[in-house]
């Protein structure tokens, strides 16, 4: 069984990834969507006074896992890692 854990920052491209991967996974694959990760960092726009006067940015984490349950070649893993976009990061782990 091979566990891959999709992590992104935007949700359009991970959705597409995935739509993209489902094309060439095994039939026995499940994908579980995890819950989003939001942090949020409030910083001062003046370094002296105006201590109201602050601004906020937000971040948020999307994750998911696709679990293979099949066996396949590593080949996939191979193109998987060279076609992935660059704000997606893949961590594979096999049991």
């Amino acid at each position: 069984m091979i566990q891959i854990k999709l992590i992104s920052t935007n949700s359009q491209i991970k959705k597409i990834y995935i739509q993209y991967l489902k094309k060439y996974l095994p039939v026995k694959t499940s994908i579980i969507n995890l819950p989003t990760k939001k942090s949020r960092i409030s910083l001062l726009k003046s370094p002296h006074v105006n201590k109201k006067a602050q601004e906020q940015f937000e971040q948020k984490i999307f994750k998911s896992i696709i679990t293979i349950k099949s066996t396949f070649s590593f080949k996939f893993l191979k193109v998987l890692f060279l076609n992935k976009p660059t704000s997606i990061k893949l961590n594979v782990t096999t049991s």
